[in-house]
This record gives C-alpha cells, structure tokens and sequence, in this order.
C-alpha cells in the first residue's frame, strides 16, 4: 500500500503508527507549493523545472528518486 499525504506535522508518525508496512510519499502537488513559498521565485522555477524534469524521464520511483537526491545536493 501507498499513502500519498502532504508533510503535515505528525502525519508520518501517524502512518507508521497505523500503517507499518506502508510506504509514504509526499504529494508532488505540495512539494512544488512548498517550494514555491520557501524559494525565491528565479530558484524554485527552476527546481520545479527540474523535478518536473525528473518525474517525466524517470522509469521507477527508486530512480527518480535518486535523481532528485542528486539534483539536491
């Protein structure tokens, strides 16, 4: 199971209270709000540039996500 939530404080430990086995991952939709609102607009143009980047030439979660660590550091 995959529960997709944005980073609402405590809603991890909630699901790995409940959900156990469950993979968490943090809605995109938020992440690039996010990042709008914590970037200077020129910066988070181009991150979500990038991950829009990312998430259209990924072929698994796994590799877009190591794409994205990448890009981070």
């Amino acid at each position: 199971m995959l529960i997709v939530s944005d980073d609402f404080p405590g809603i991890s430990k909630a699901i790995e209270t409940l959900f156990p086995y469950t993979d968490h991952q943090l809605c995109l939709v938020h992440l690039q709000r996010n990042v709008r609102n914590q970037m200077d607009k020129e910066d988070s143009q181009v991150f979500n540039k990038e991950l829009k980047n990312i998430k259209e030439n990924s072929l698994a979660y796994e590799d877009g996500l190591e794409k994205l660590d990448v890009k981070i550091q």
